[in-house]
């Protein structure tokens, strides 16, 4: 098993070459934006979006509830269940 192990982590290693100065010049100038963007403080560029809750993340949540007997700690935990979540891709 020991063996096996030490094989993948070996097979890892070798599988990408390390980035090079060529490469990472390359990729931050495909990075670059094309004009700058200016966002005014306070502003919210998300407003408009729909943020959905994670369900899995509300259930965990649910179970917790049932070992709380505090009922303002259950009313919180609830509302923090139907938070929406975003995730940057």
């Amino acid at each position: 098993m020991y063996s096996l192990a030490l094989a993948a982590l070996a097979a890892l290693a070798v599988a990408a070459p390390p980035p090079t100065v060529e490469n990472r010049e390359n990729l931050q100038a495909r990075a670059a934006c094309a004009s700058t963007i200016t966002v005014a403080p306070g502003s919210n560029i998300f407003a408009s979006r729909t943020l959905h809750a994670n369900s899995a993340y509300a259930s965990e949540i649910s179970a917790a509830m049932a070992n709380v007997t505090d009922t303002s700690i259950i009313a919180q935990a609830s509302r923090v269940a139907q938070v929406g979540a975003f995730l940057w891709m």
